[in-house]
């Protein structure tokens, strides 16, 4: 709006030329009314111009004063006493009273006079006193020879207005303040120096606030004073430092001067109390300058603390633990995220937030010891998964993952998961804070997965957390096939017999099945349009692609397998090559003849072309085939064994090579029987 009104004004200027010889020719022509309008109209500009200026800026923005807060409230003396009432009366007639606002430093924002409320003796009102915010002020209030103080922490500024009374109360807080913070007392908002303010204000922003040390001096003070109360031995002394600091202001004697041992008054007359079981006593005696030293030590030190920061962050799917530390028993009150908790125990916060709890905690941190409190405003913030880490559905649809060393993820495109370490039915889903939830039909577990660091190609390191309370942690590693170096073909495999291993045997027949000696599971074999052999389990509908990384038939090739569930392995394919043999066998050789095989088990080689052999019951036959090879034929199992003479002779035993018609090969030995 500020700019369409310039735009107006510069356009309406724009009918006028500038001053110069052409003005006076155009002068000529007006008459002097329209002279003196156009002048006005200067004058107009100019004032607006000005105006604008000083509202937004030369830059057209808009800017405005710093917000401040307003503080008022009373202030309230103790009554004189004795000679002390009699010059305070003088000293009332020569100097009105006066309210002093100063900050840590000792630098006066304003001093403004007091106002005695009606129908009182000693309270007084002062006016709204405007302070920047973000600040910690000292507020002395002045009547003749008494003086009283007030600390007003930044935390109490937050909003336009503020509240401060002053009385005996805050100043006994103040000079317990400074002596938490190793200062002489009387010195904030005096003498304080750079580095002091800086600690105080530091520690101020950390520790109680002004009004909670407030608090427990007023409740001592009751504790003590109340003929049916209770107290304890920590608010005994509180209640007397109070009772000193009142009995040195009605003395007319500055009582920070007088604590810190800077007075010229060496004693006052004030009632201190003792404790005994939870009954209070009060004695009236002189206190002298030490004494109340003392006083203020003591409570400097009973009061709880709170040591530990302010704030802290969690982020989503990630444990955080946050140690609350400082004296007293800890307690947080205020609503914490889903997932953390707070043990009164240790003091800590911890936990692991949900899906859904980001954002901010406002809380508030009492410690409490001996009836006394100090409290604390304490702010969690829950941080979202960072975008590096956050799970997406694309990331992980149709792609296999390696967890740990050995398990294997197929995250399926319809939803399902398959896992190598389990047969239950699995679904996933990615949920609105990039976590993945895998659900168990079977056990009705679900387990949402978070990642913590690291990426997808080189690992992410992740967190699992178990519905039923159990939490683990691994890795996720995206599955790259490795590289293919050599492609298979029908040809290659066809009618041949592979070693798998060191003794694990596959036969690839030609029409399509395999033998694998390792299983009795029906199978069949292609090879694929990418060079890969594709294995197929009729019985447990799995297929298995088989790549070759390396080598070469003849001395072995190193090969990755890859299960449609997932589970990869790698092992070696090296072609079997029959043995030449070097005696063939003959009918009469072996026909009506006993050989031991190996060391214990005989095979009868009856003429009739049947085999009796000691380790089977199976009806078995034998012959001896063109190749000079013996090919035993088990009825039973459907099985023939080619066995082929590799050395040695009958007489001192020959060693030979059996082969399976199903692959499994031995060797083994046959000699002739007297």
């Amino acid at each position: 709006m500020l700019a369409s009104k310039s735009g107006c004004l510069l356009a309406d200027r724009g009918r006028f030329p500038a001053a110069g010889a052409s003005d006076h020719v155009i002068e000529s022509a007006i008459t002097a009314q329209e002279s003196e309008m156009r002048r006005s109209w200067f004058i107009m500009l100019a004032f607006c111009m000005v105006f604008m200026f000083n509202l937004a800026g030369c830059g057209g923005g808009s800017s405005s004063a710093p917000q401040k807060t307003a503080i008022s409230g009373t202030v309230t003396f103790p009554s004189a006493n004795g000679a002390a009432k009699v010059a305070a009366a003088a000293a009332t007639t020569a100097t009105a009273p006066t309210l002093e606002v100063r900050d840590l430093n000792g630098t006066l924002i304003k001093s403004v006079p007091l106002t005695l409320q009606t129908g009182t003796v000693n309270t007084y009102s002062y006016p709204a006193i405007e302070v920047e915010p973000g600040k910690d002020y000292v507020l002395k209030a002045v009547d003749g020879q008494r003086v009283l103080r007030a600390l007003v922490d930044k935390a109490a500024l937050s909003g336009a207005s503020a509240t401060k009374n002053v009385n005996n109360v805050t100043t006994t807080a103040l000079i317990v303040v400074e002596k938490a913070l190793n200062l002489t007392a009387g010195t904030l908002g005096a003498t304080a120096t750079a580095a002091q303010v800086q600690t105080a204000s530091a520690a101020l922003a950390l520790t109680s606030p002004p009004a909670t040390i407030e608090s427990n001096i007023t409740a001592a003070i009751a504790a003590c004073t109340s003929a049916t109360g209770t107290a304890n031995a920590a608010q005994a002394q509180l209640a007397s430092l109070a009772s000193i600091v009142t009995a040195a202001v009605s003395s007319n004697v500055d009582p920070s001067a007088f604590v810190a041992g800077t007075s010229t008054a060496t004693a006052v007359d004030a009632v201190t109390y003792t404790v005994s079981g939870s009954t209070a006593t009060a004695s009236s005696a002189p206190v002298s300058s030490n004494i109340a030293g003392t006083f203020v030590t003591v409570a400097a030190e009973i009061l709880p603390s709170i040591s530990s920061a302010g704030a802290t962050s969690f982020t989503v799917g990630s444990a955080g633990s946050f140690a609350i530390t400082g004296t007293g028993t800890m307690s947080v009150s205020g609503t914490l995220p889903s997932g953390v908790t707070f043990d009164a125990a240790t003091g800590r916060l911890s936990g692991t937030p949900a899906a859904g709890s980001t954002g901010a905690y406002l809380l508030t941190v009492t410690a409490t010891s001996n009836s006394l409190t100090a409290t604390q405003k304490f702010t969690l913030t829950v941080n979202p998964i960072p975008s590096s880490l956050a799970f997406t559905t694309a990331m992980l649809s149709g792609k296999t993952f390696t967890e740990g060393t050995s398990n294997t993820l197929v995250f399926n495109a319809n939803g399902t998961l398959t896992a190598s370490d389990t047969k239950d039915a699995l679904t996933w889903s990615v949920n609105s804070a990039g976590q993945v939830v895998v659900h168990n039909t079977v056990t009705n577990i679900n387990t949402t997965v978070t990642a913590l660091s690291g990426s997808i190609s080189t690992g992410l390191a992740v967190s699992l957390a178990h519905s039923d309370g159990t939490t683990e942690s691994t890795t996720l590693t995206l599955y790259v096939p490795p590289a293919q170096t050599t492609g298979f073909t029908a040809a290659m495999l066809s009618g041949k017999t592979f070693i798998e291993g060191t003794v694990n045997t596959l036969v690839f027949n030609a029409n399509g099945t395999l033998i694998a000696s390792d299983t009795p599971d029906a199978l069949t074999w292609s090879v694929n349009s990418s060079g890969q052999v594709v294995v197929h389990n009729s019985v447990t509908n799995i297929s298995t692609t088989v790549t070759a990384l390396s080598g070469n038939l003849s001395t072995g090739l190193a090969v990755s397998l890859v299960d449609s569930n997932g589970p990869t392995a790698s092992t070696t394919l090296t072609l079997y090559v029959a043995p030449t043999p070097v005696t063939a066998f003959t009918t009469a050789m072996l026909s009506g003849k006993t050989f031991t095989e190996g060391t214990v088990n005989t095979l009868a080689f009856n003429a009739n072309g049947t085999l009796v052999a000691s380790d089977t019951t199976d009806a078995l036959t034998w012959s001896v085939n063109s190749s000079g090879q013996l090919v035993v034929h088990n009825s039973v199992t459907n099985i023939n064994t080619t066995a082929t003479v590799v050395s040695g002779n009958l007489t001192t035993g020959l060693t030979v090579s059996l082969v399976d018609s199903n692959g499994p090969t031995a060797s083994t030995t046959f000699t002739l029987r007297p």
